[in-house]
């Protein structure tokens, strides 16, 4: 699994495509995606035959509605939760995850995507992933253009942005398991609500999650 999460360079690069353009405007809209559309998403292979093959990822989708919210105060440009797995959003926040954790089976129950102001300043996209499966179970948020504090998780059976819910981590540290949460991260952690991961402008958008 990978750990480098914490540092900035994985999420950034793989969410360049949307973070690039959040930056440019109030209000983003999806890059086209280099990932296949299919349900299927596979670390590429090398076809040397003394090569050792990658591990995979296979996502499997619920039945999903697309939704939007409105724009507020506490979420200034509203936000969209992709109706399919071929929609970029969908596409980048479940790409977003793989790397940060490796080759493994994800069930993504939901996807909701936003963007405005990050905590360093300017403006960037955030991804929260509510996933089920037999490795990794829980919600993670992640946040492009957020410096080395841009991701957070909380454990499954939690609901919206609450204090003590939520742990960010600071990317100093190498990746390791932290209790009560799915997966592998950098620390130290920290409470990213009270912390300020989210600004005030967009933590609303956290609502119903």
């Amino acid at each position: 699994m990978l750990g480098a999460w914490g540092s900035g360079a994985i999420l950034l690069a793989a969410l360049t495509a949307c973070g690039s353009s959040a930056a440019k405007t109030a209000n983003p809209s999806p890059s086209t995606s280099s990932l296949s559309p299919s349900s299927t998403l596979s670390n590429s292979q090398s076809s040397s035959p003394t090569s050792t093959p990658a591990p995979s990822a296979t996502v499997t989708a619920l039945a999903l509605a697309p939704k939007k919210g409105a724009k507020s105060a506490t979420c200034v440009n509203g936000w969209t939760e992709p109706s399919s797995q071929s929609d970029d959003f969908f596409k980048q926040a479940v790409s977003a995850l793989q790397q940060s954790q490796g080759g493994t089976s994800y069930v993504v129950k939901s996807v909701r995507y936003f963007a405005g102001p990050v905590a360093s300043g300017g403006v960037g996209a955030s991804y929260y992933l509510k996933v089920a499966g037999p490795t990794f179970t829980g919600r993670v948020l992640l946040v492009s253009g957020g410096g080395a504090e841009q991701v957070a998780v909380a454990p499954a059976g939690t609901s919206g942005w609450k204090a003590g819910d939520w742990k960010g981590f600071r990317g100093q540290t190498g990746a390791a398991p932290f209790p009560g949460v799915p997966g592998k991260w950098s620390g130290p952690e920290y409470d990213p609500v009270t912390g300020g991961l989210l600004p005030a402008s967009v933590a609303g958008c956290m609502t119903g999650t």
